[in-house]
């Protein structure tokens, strides 16, 4: 019988959207990245969830890249919503506006957790990267 190569991993390529795309990562660390974002959007509506996420991304960041990727952006923008909600709260004229991170806590992660289950990288805006 010949013996006839593997089939060769996909390398990295840029979507038309500006996004990377890593083909090759594998279904579980797909979902797991998925779950990072979608605990900080649960975490809108009940507060504490998003710990959910730190835990799934310290438990994968030395598995998978991609999950060390999403995981840390996800925690990253919690911790920056948090910081910017307690911004506005002390300001007079923010206590009117204090309802947009809340918003955005809960739309832009479901948004995240899409463009993570296409296995393309995400950044979050109005992001401070402290981690």
């Amino acid at each position: 019988m010949p013996h006839t190569p593997a089939q060769p991993v996909p390398f990295r390529q840029v979507r038309p959207n500006g996004r990377l795309h890593e083909p090759s990562v594998s279904e579980s660390d797909m979902r797991m990245a998925v779950l990072c974002h979608v605990f900080v959007a649960l975490s809108g509506f009940t507060g504490l969830l998003f710990l959910i996420s730190v835990v799934l991304w310290l438990e994968g960041k030395n598995r998978s890249a991609f999950i060390d990727d999403h995981g840390r952006e996800a925690c990253n923008f919690i911790l920056s919503m948090l910081l910017w909600g307690f911004l506005l709260a002390a300001t007079g004229i923010g206590l009117l506006l204090v309802w947009v991170p809340i918003v955005l806590v809960i739309a832009l992660p479901i948004r995240s957790a899409i463009i993570a289950s296409n296995r393309e990288y995400v950044r979050y805006p109005l992001t401070v990267r402290f981690l």
